[in-house]
């Protein structure tokens, strides 16, 4: 609940900075990825003049622009999996520290423990974290061949109105199995968070406790969803409001 999360980021104050410090490094890693991905498209055979100018790449490079898509979304998913892991390792951490003394509630806490959640999860769960990875990537992937699928046949006029039901149904059925695997992935990762299991063994514990506490979860959920359109929502509003102020006052 908030009640309890409350001591947490008292304690230890570097979780309100990591998705800032997540967005930034991944932004960086995006960036870096794009600019090699142009790169790599760039080999080509171009051919044309102006506007009417065409790419054209070979299978083999194709393939190359495949697989580097793959590695992409692979290490953007992998950077998301570690941070949900450090989170979880904090949090757990507090929850598991001993008080200061037999009169206090005050704990004995690492106020940097989501850094150590990263090394942690870098050095002995590499492997788990990579797997939960991949099954995004993968997801990722399909659909952004599925789109470029879907785009490149109707510039050359070969898409039928069946042809693109069967491709936005099954991009839409891509966007529901992603999400679905991506709060699995969470849980997965709290789950090795507290118990340093793989990442086979905790996915069976977490497919327990959804089959036995799944009602539970799904309000613990919705109320989850609910305290982030709020923080969405104030965020939003103070920004306004410091911009109104700002436009508002006279030089």
């Amino acid at each position: 609940s908030l009640h309890d999360a409350l001591p947490i980021f008292w304690r230890m104050p570097v979780l309100l900075l990591s998705p800032l410090i997540k967005a930034v490094l991944k932004t960086v890693v995006f960036i870096v990825l794009a600019a090699g991905l142009i790169q790599l498209i760039s080999i080509g055979d171009v051919s044309g003049m102006g506007r009417a100018r065409h790419l054209s790449l070979s299978s083999a490079q194709i393939w190359m622009v495949v697989g580097y898509l793959f590695l992409s979304f692979w290490l953007l998913a992998f950077m998301s999996a570690v941070y949900q892991f450090s989170i979880a390792y904090a949090a757990a951490g507090w929850y598991c520290a001993p008080c200061k003394d037999s009169t206090s509630t005050r704990k004995i806490v690492n106020q940097c423990a989501v850094f150590e959640g990263v090394r942690i999860g870098l050095w002995y769960h590499t492997g788990s974290l990579a797997v939960g990875s991949a099954l995004i990537a993968f997801l990722q992937l399909l659909q952004t061949v599925l789109e470029w699928a879907e785009k490149k046949s109707k510039m050359e006029g070969d898409l039928n109105p069946v042809t693109s039901c069967i491709v936005k149904s099954l991009l839409c059925c891509c966007k529901c199995v992603e999400g679905i695997v991506q709060f699995v992935n969470k849980n997965v990762y709290i789950d090795i968070a507290l118990t340093s299991k793989g990442f086979c063994t905790a996915l069976g514990s977490v497919a327990e406790i959804i089959i036995h506490h799944g009602a539970a979860m799904a309000i613990l959920n919705g109320a989850t969803f609910i305290f982030q359109i709020v923080g969405l929502a104030s965020i939003t509003a103070c920004c306004g409001l410091v911009s109104a102020l700002l436009l508002s006052t006279s030089k």
